[in-house]
């Protein structure tokens, strides 16, 4: 998905994770929700799935953890410019947790999204 001209833009997303023994590093599958929203207050909902995996970890003080999440969206609506988009794709995030405790846990990293927009 290409925003050019838009400005810098927020990504507000909640992730249920599903853990699992069975994924081997990754900790579980989970669903989420969230909103992406252009420096022009124009939104887009979004919903997505996929894994969180341990990518390494330090366990001697500080406590690192670098973590990968693959995950699927589908464009759900919007404001703005955005009200009646549709879409799929793909978005990857990579992320560094140092001694991670607390809620929500801060941390730093990279989210890549890639897919199609298409007005109706």
């Amino acid at each position: 998905m290409n925003a050019t001209g838009l400005g810098k833009s927020n990504l507000d997303v909640c992730f249920t994770l599903v853990s699992s023994s069975s994924l081997g590093i990754c900790l579980g599958n989970g669903l989420g929700i969230g909103t992406l929203t252009a420096a022009n207050g124009s939104a887009v909902n979004l919903s997505f799935a996929g894994s969180l995996c341990i990518n390494d970890e330090t366990t001697t003080p500080p406590v690192t953890l670098f973590l990968s999440s693959n995950l699927t969206y589908l464009v759900e609506g919007g404001t703005g410019k955005f009200a009646t988009e549709t879409g799929t794709g793909n978005i990857a995030v990579s992320s560094i947790f140092v001694n991670p405790t607390g809620n929500p846990i801060p941390g730093t990293g990279e989210i890549a999204i890639t897919g199609t927009l298409s007005k109706n």
